[in-house]
């Protein structure tokens, strides 16, 4: 790609990716997707990696530009200093100064490869930053959806320390007048200690998961960034993602353009092996030690390497290989590419399928742990090993509920991820190129 056309491409690029996911910036204000926008706005631009390849960019864009000035003219100029002759009775030299232009007549269109060549690793380098912006904003968003995850475990787990802390209270209050049923208040507390020990593992991950946000976007999770919302992100369908991905995913370009670099290069190297005619002119100024002036010279040189030892040849096979690599590297990212597209799809659909389950269990297992604690204390009925069991069972079911609403949006996060879609819907409500991606 030229690197004088990167702006309008990323242009182009962008009004592509709007047409496809204009809904992301439509709907009612989403909280959840709001706060997920500022953590990853923060993390982009702190990244150091995101200015790493920033920085690579840049500077194969001025390698292009420096392959481009080959074809003016160049000009050398040198002076010498007046010169004294050494032997007995010798005379000094007058000052002179030395011109020289050189200008490339015909190379086989070596430099044009060269700079087509510079121009594409440039490309490839652009997509690579484009990857990196993406990566970041992924990593952001997976850590807030997981430590959300944990926040809402940990309330579920503070839910239910609370309902056995009341069934621990009042088997205390019967143990002082029924001795003989110690057993069961040791039961309650033996559940008690399982669920406080499975709640610290969670408070646990919760830190873990803080700290990874606070290292990507240097910001800590005060109250008014801990509402622990799940962002609401836009379904497509996994066939647009998928076109769109295999159009501009930006590890794809990458590939593809260090194929194109390499046989640009390739072609440059074939040229260089035959004859390059080049223009030259000369003039020296001043007069030398008799006194005599330099003339100006005009002439014509013609370089031809008739013999390398077979370098060139290794050379042009070594650089063959290199864009047979990169094209079939290409290949295998497109086929990646609509594989994890369309599994992040199918579990999507099989973790809504579980949602809508859980959701209809909730209830059905809450009132089965109240029916049983009912007959375990007004009628006899039920051991207290059954109402700890239903209490068990109850928790299990809002503790997978909670897993499975945030799962599916990780599912619908890494669809748009590996579509390459997810920098478009948090980094920009317009759908334009990322602020991170433009120099």
């Amino acid at each position: 790609m030229n690197v004088r056309n990167w702006p309008s491409a990323l242009v182009c690029a962008a009004m592509v990716l709007t047409s496809v996911f204009a809904n992301a910036a439509s709907g009612p204000a989403d909280p959840g997707l709001a706060q997920l926008r500022l953590l990853v706005r923060e993390s982009v631009n702190r990244s150091p990696a995101i200015r790493e390849a920033q920085a690579n960019w840049r500077a194969a864009e001025q390698d292009a530009l420096q392959s481009r000035a080959g074809a003016w003219p160049k000009l050398d100029i040198s002076a010498n200093s007046g010169s004294a002759r050494l032997e007995s009775g010798g005379s000094t030299g007058p000052a002179n100064l030395a011109l020289s232009a050189t200008y490339s007549v015909f190379d086989f269109g070596r430099l044009r490869h060269q700079v087509d060549a510079r121009e594409q690793q440039a490309g490839a380098l652009e997509n690579q930053l484009r990857t990196v912006v993406d990566g970041t904003v992924y990593d952001t968003a997976l850590a807030y959806l997981q430590w959300i995850k944990q926040t809402r475990l940990n309330k579920v787990y503070d839910q239910h320390i609370v309902e056995l802390t009341g069934l621990i209270d009042k088997l205390a209050a019967t143990v002082q007048v029924l001795p003989g049923r110690r057993s069961e208040l040791t039961q309650a507390q033996t559940r008690m200690a399982q669920a406080q020990d499975a709640l610290a593992a969670v408070k646990a991950k919760q830190r873990e998961h803080q700290l990874s946000l606070t290292r990507l976007t240097g910001l800590t999770l005060t109250p008014a960034l801990s509402s622990a919302d799940l962002p609401t992100l836009p379904e497509d369908s996994e066939g647009l993602l998928e076109s769109v991905a295999t159009q501009d995913h930006p590890t794809l370009r990458a590939a593809r353009a260090e194929a194109a670099a390499a046989k640009a290069r390739l072609a440059e190297i074939q040229a260089g092996q035959k004859p390059q005619i080049d223009l030259q002119a000369s003039k020296q100024t001043g007069t030398d030690v008799y006194g005599a002036s330099s003339p100006a010279q005009l002439f014509v040189t013609a370089r031809w390497t008739a013999f390398d030892g077979g370098g060139g040849r290794t050379q042009i096979q070594a650089l063959l290989e290199r864009a047979r690599s990169a094209e079939e590297r290409a290949e295998q990212l497109a086929l990646d590419i609509r594989f994890n597209v369309l599994a992040a799809k199918a579990d999507y659909e099989v973790q809504t399928r579980r949602i809508e389950l859980l959701r209809q269990l909730v209830p059905g297992t809450d009132q089965v742990r109240k029916d049983y604690f009912d007959q375990w204390r007004e009628l006899g009925r039920r051991t207290l090993l059954d109402v700890l069991t239903a209490e068990n069972e109850h928790l299990n079911t809002r503790l997978s509920l909670v897993t499975s609403e945030v799962d599916q949006t990780l599912a619908l996060l890494r669809m748009r991820h590996e579509a390459a879609g997810l920098r478009v819907l948090l980094l920009d409500d317009n759908g334009q190129a990322a602020s991170g991606t433009s120099p």
